[in-house]
């Protein structure tokens, strides 16, 4: 851990965060990192953040080459949607890009929403962890720290709660993470939307992060329709791509992640089934529909690709 080493005043007594009365003297050397890192977040992450790795502990962020072009996304686009494979680091690197607009844009407001509320406290607990890491000089300083929120010295907070109509209603929120938010039930999804979209979509520099494996045709799957890559993308005034929802997407293979092969998948494919390893890895969602034709029948129809998978095997 990082040490408050010209400290006399951590925040509530925590050796390595600074508290926002505290100054810190700063050399010329770290002026100049600073304003690095301000100017361009996959400097900052690369260089200063740790993560909470499951197998080493706190280590430091040696991104894949797909987490690079996401944090690119996320910095160059202001609304995105991103339907990644399980345990492939999509919360890790959105996490990391939070932690970079808090610090380095003063009096904003951050929601990291997911599901569950307990979810969206352990990515709160993730980045807070993160920052504990990072060299004094470099913190904001702390004004409030717990589990349901923090707030650095630059006005800047970072709050999470469960995904609803309600969570956040009537907030002025500049940057909104929604995580797994196909897993969110229809009904509250709806509403959510309905209440929450209008007034963040309306602001000229807010943004909006969207990640989840898929989940059946639901909210999640018609935003992924909506949406757009880069290549398709044409910016109107207000941010939003043209001719479409105003939404960026992103997706990966399985195999992007370094260590998945085929030796790997059928490792998977015998723990969880076909069925989960097509939705959770491949991204296939099994109420999308396919139009076949019976080669013995000539009957043509249209039906769930779940339904076609078990009439296969």
């Amino acid at each position: 851990m990082v040490m408050l080493e010209d400290s006399n005043m951590p925040f509530n007594g925590i050796l390595n965060l600074r508290d926002q009365n505290e100054s810190v003297k700063v050399e010329k050397w770290q002026l100049q990192e600073l304003k690095k890192c301000a100017k361009d977040p996959l400097y900052f992450l690369k260089n200063y953040v740790y993560i909470n790795t499951r197998d080493k502990g706190m280590q430091k962020f040696d991104m894949y080459d797909f987490q690079e072009e996401l944090i690119d996304k996320f910095n160059t686009y202001r609304f995105n949607i991103v339907k990644f494979p399980r345990q492939c680091g999509k919360s890790t690197t959105t996490r990391g890009f939070i932690l970079w607009y808090a610090m380095f844009n003063p009096d904003k407001v951050v929601a990291i929403l997911a599901n569950k509320l307990n979810l969206a406290q352990e990515q709160l607990q993730q980045l807070r962890d993160s920052y504990a890491m990072l060299p004094v000089w470099m913190q904001p300083g702390v004004k409030q720290w717990n589990k349901r929120g923090i707030q650095f010295s630059h006005g800047t907070r970072i709050m999470c709660a469960a995904t609803s109509a309600d969570g956040i209603r009537g907030m002025a929120i500049n940057l909104l993470y929604l995580d797994e938010f196909a897993f969110v039930p229809s009904h509250i999804s709806s509403d959510f939307i309905a209440s929450v979209f209008p007034t963040i979509s309306s602001g000229k520099t807010t943004k909006v992060i969207i990640t989840s494996t898929p989940n059946g045709m639901n909210h999640f799957f018609d935003m992924w329709e909506d949406a757009v890559y880069p290549e398709d993308y044409e910016q109107d005034d207000e941010g939003y791509a043209v001719g479409s929802s105003g939404y960026i997407r992103s997706s990966i293979t399985w195999n992007a992640v370094p260590g998945r092969d085929e030796r790997w998948a059928a490792g998977e494919r015998a723990k969880i089934g076909e069925i989960r390893f097509n939705q959770e890895y491949k991204c296939i969602n099994y109420n999308e529909t396919v139009t076949i034709r019976n080669t013995e029948t000539g009957l043509i129809e249209t039906i769930p690709i779940g339904e076609l998978y078990e009439r296969l095997v």
